[in-house]
């Protein structure tokens, strides 16, 4: 059977854990389902900016270290909110 114009189109993909919990966080927070906060983020990343030539991609890739480590420091801040919030959740 062929697709119509306007259907979605279903797609596997495979994330980072640590991605999957920030988006999945920022996701709770907005009181959206994960697909459509990863939706509205792909969205608004192709009016945002350009694609990168391959040059300035070139010239992040020193940096792909300092990002994990800030990335999984991002990640314990999260899970300690998280921790907080439903903390007071149940003292109400």
């Amino acid at each position: 059977m062929a697709r119509k114009r306007d259907d979605t189109v279903k797609l596997v993909l495979r994330l980072p854990p640590a991605l999957h919990r920030r988006l999945t966080h920022k996701a709770t927070r907005k009181n959206r389902s994960l697909n459509s906060e990863m939706v509205l983020r792909l969205e608004r990343s192709l009016f945002e900016v350009d694609d990168v030539d391959d040059l300035g991609a070139l010239a992040l890739l020193p940096l792909k270290a300092g990002l994990k480590f800030l990335n999984e420091k991002l990640d314990r801040i999260l899970a300690r909110l998280d921790a907080a919030e439903k903390a007071r959740g149940e003292k109400k």
